[in-house]
């Protein structure tokens, strides 16, 4: 999730990074400062090398978005908290409808990031679009994507 985040800020011209490393994650927040912000996901919100790397982030002093459910360790240590409740999964630790949750918040984050920033962001993906299309990649007109109505 992190990771699809970083790429939709990408294509509207902000920098980002998501690192799955811990080492990475604890460098990465050790460089932030007062205008950073650290956007730590976790459904769960108790992992400790997610709460250390938080930590971290906020003694640099930047700002620290949460998705997470409200109450847990991760909650607690935000600044800002996108809290997430959905019923438990009986099979797994984090099931299906937390997965998408969480997707569905980072959907509603693109969408306000893309209003905030205005022409830039519409001028940015418009760019990104063309580019693409132009070289056929991530278009409905690449040959791959038409395999199916090929007469044989």
């Amino acid at each position: 999730m992190a990771s699809d985040f970083q790429a939709r800020l990408f294509r509207m011209g902000r920098i980002a990074n998501a690192y799955y490393d811990y080492h990475l994650q604890l460098t990465s927040a050790a460089t932030l400062g007062p205008t950073g912000v650290a956007l730590a996901i976790s459904h769960v919100g108790g992992m400790p090398y997610l709460l250390e790397t938080v930590d971290v982030a906020r003694a640099q002093g930047a700002k620290v978005i949460a998705i997470t459910q409200p109450g847990a360790p991760l909650a607690e240590r935000a600044d800002v908290v996108l809290g997430i409740r959905v019923p438990d999964d009986p099979v797994m630790h984090v099931g299906t409808d937390a997965y998408l949750a969480h997707l569905t918040v980072l959907e509603i984050l693109t969408v306000m990031v893309a209003q905030r920033l205005g022409d830039d962001a519409i001028a940015r993906l418009r760019g990104v679009r063309e580019v693409l299309g132009s070289h056929v990649i991530d278009t409905r007109a690449h040959p791959l994507l038409n395999w199916a109505s090929k007469e044989q």
